[in-house]
């Protein structure tokens, strides 16, 4: 039975690793403003709603689409209230690839949730 819980740690710690190194990766590939098409909410943990962002962004006149979730939260109302107040979001993209992506906190600081770099 105790084998369970240290599974779970040893889990948890992957994940967390392999969450910064994506994070850590983006932080080295060039900026894209995009647009927000869409605010959305799925079911999360606890009874609570994941945020999710839907966006649009250009890069050598080419239109790229992503989307970004965020962690579980108790007022999405409040969420989607700051969301509606962004005028644009900052897309990391791979160079290589354009259609690869990601958004980070640390390029968005009046972003309303923590993203969510697991799913994405």
């Amino acid at each position: 039975m105790g084998g369970f819980f240290i599974d779970d740690v040893i889990r948890a710690i992957a994940r967390n690793v392999r969450r910064e190194v994506r994070i850590r990766k983006a932080a080295k590939w060039p900026t894209a403003v995009g647009k927000i098409l869409r605010f959305r909410t799925i079911d999360g943990d606890w009874h609570r709603l994941r945020p999710i962002l839907d966006y649009e962004y250009e890069v050598n006149g080419q239109i790229e689409y992503g989307f970004t979730t965020g962690y579980s939260s108790k007022d999405i109302n409040q969420v989607g209230d700051a969301v509606d107040a962004l005028t644009e979001l900052r897309i990391r993209f791979d160079p290589s690839d354009p259609y690869i992506n990601r958004v980070l906190n640390e390029d968005n600081p009046k972003l309303p949730f923590a993203i969510d770099h697991d799913v994405s």
